[in-house]
């Protein structure tokens, strides 16, 4: 018996009930899809098929709001603000920001959230960050 082209699919997650906390199913519904996507590597690899990468590429070209579900944002032209989302609750969450064009890219914690101390940080041309939350604030690694 042979199995070929076949994938494993995350079902559809359910909406939250009122109760629960939005950054916290979020959250969750980022770790649950992470997981059906290693499934899916792991079963590919038995299978001697190659799959695609987990960590989601997003080409930003204005000011851009960081959700849960990115990894890497990258601008090639102009200057923006990129914000993080909050660092509460998503300890061991990591994003890194690219600026592979001439303007400057400023990378801000949300509200009063620091990266490594400071609200915001600077990258230059051809400067990228890459950052974790530990919980409660931003630092870079």
């Amino acid at each position: 018996m042979s199995i070929t082209n076949k994938k494993v699919v995350a079902p559809a997650l359910p909406t939250p009930p009122q109760e629960y906390e939005p950054g916290k199913f979020a959250a969750l519904t980022n770790i649950l899809r992470l997981y059906f996507i290693r499934v899916d590597a792991a079963v590919a690899a038995l299978l001697g098929q190659s799959t695609v990468s987990v960590k989601a590429y997003t080409l930003a070209t204005t000011a851009y709001t960081i959700l849960i579900t990115n990894y890497l944002v990258e601008y090639r032209t102009g200057s923006f603000t990129v914000t993080l989302p909050s660092a509460v609750g998503i300890p061991g969450q990591e994003f890194q920001v690219k600026n592979s064009g001439a303007g400057s890219i400023t990378l801000d914690g949300a509200g009063s959230e620091t990266i490594d101390g400071a609200t915001t940080k600077a990258l230059s041309q051809y400067v990228s960050i890459k950052v974790m939350s530990n919980g409660t604030n931003w630092m870079i690694v």
